[in-house]
């Protein structure tokens, strides 16, 4: 078995982070090289591998590449792990490829044992990956043609003085798929216990139902989940769907995880609703699982982050200077420059502070 299709979900809209998972089971004969993933990245999207894991055996590692297009034409990035090192199946390493253009997963085994499910010991791993798109400054990096837009932001901010002079400004935390720099309300898990009563994809259980509030950007942050107590022919598979359950759009394999002992990370923005679901081959119970999310403020920096502009509030005195101010935030997310540290200048260039003492008065 090689990882679903599914296993790739675009962000929501450009500019989108996202922290993803994609773990299988996968026959791995003798003195082989397996491919569990080869692909190319879609759009201008990048790819960087944050995490790896397996199941400790002698004379098999992880093999995970990225293909990047450059000024100096294609480079590829490639790293090895000796699963051996890993102190067991619950302990990923932190990996480090990336790519623009395609990347690759395989298992290389040096030994003579076959791990196939003929055996019932059929390989086991797993990768955390991060998916972003590319900005306008990671474009001029890697001598990517850009838009008469794109160019127009190119000159907006100077962005020739980094590229040229082969500096990098700090990337702002808004470009991480974590909760860095964000306004979070709460953070929470929900814990169940839940039975796959009935075989195939068309009986799923409901495992959790989320309706975001219209203030709020709700963030699923960890998954753990207990696939390694059921057999790989079970393939217990949890779903998550969107838009009231019209749009699957990520589907994870447990076999291929730790247990219910190992958190590990997610970071998928959820604007609306969401539904995950479990679905098996054959009938399963207690199925242990705890999925880790924040609710964040939908703030204008929000909001400019996932291109909501007809959220932003219009019917009062200072509608002028809110949606000018989305709109530079907008222009700061494409082109790739700082964001958080750019505030105080993007409430400035607007008039923020003289429209709020206008507003202040009026208001008397």
């Amino acid at each position: 078995m090689t990882v679903d299709k599914r296993y790739l979900p675009l962000p929501p809209v450009r500019h989108a982070p996202m922290q993803l998972l994609a773990g299988t089971h996968l026959d791995v004969p003798g003195d082989s090289r397996t491919t569990v993933l080869d692909d190319r990245v879609g759009g201008e999207q990048r790819i960087d591998f944050t995490l790896a894991g397996g199941r400790p055996e002698p004379q098999v590692s992880l093999e995970l590449s990225g293909t990047s297009r450059t000024t100096g034409g294609e480079a590829t990035d490639s790293a090895s792990y000796e699963t051996t090192a890993f102190s067991g199946f619950a302990d990923p390493i932190e990996a480090g490829p990336t790519a623009t253009g395609s990347f690759s997963w395989r298992v290389r085994n040096r030994s003579s044992t076959d791990y196939t499910q003929a055996t019932n010991s059929a390989y086991q791993t797993f990768i955390g990956y991060a998916v972003s798109q590319l900005t306008v400054l990671d474009k001029l990096r890697l001598g990517y043609p850009i838009t008469e837009a794109e160019d127009r932001l190119r000159e907006k901010f100077q962005l020739d003085r980094y590229t040229r002079f082969s500096l990098v400004p700090s990337r702002d935390e808004f470009y991480a798929p974590n909760l860095e720099g964000k306004s979070v309300i709460a953070e929470q898990a929900h814990v169940d216990t839940f039975d796959v009563q009935q075989a195939g994809e068309g009986n799923r259980a409901t495992v959790l139902d989320l309706d975001v509030h219209p203030e709020e950007v709700v963030y699923i942050t960890g998954v753990a989940i207990n696939g390694q107590d059921y057999a790989p022919g079970d393939n217990l598979t949890l779903t998550f769907t969107r838009n009231n359950g019209a749009e699957e759009f990520y589907r994870m394999e447990t076999i291929g995880f730790p247990g219910i002992e190992e958190t590990l990370p997610l970071h998928i923005p959820i604007l609306s609703d969401l539904t995950v679901g479990a679905f098996a081959n054959s009938p399963v119970s207690n199925v242990d699982i705890q999925i880790e999310y924040a609710r964040v403020h939908r703030t204008l920096t929000e909001k400019a982050l996932y291109g909501l502009s007809g959220e932003v509030k219009s019917d009062d005195r200072l509608a002028g200077v809110r949606t000018d101010a989305y709109e530079m935030v907008r222009e700061l997310i494409e082109a790739g420059v700082p964001i958080n540290s750019n505030i105080p200048t993007v409430l400035d260039d607007v008039g923020a502070a003289e429209a709020l003492r206008r507003n202040t008065i009026r208001g008397r």
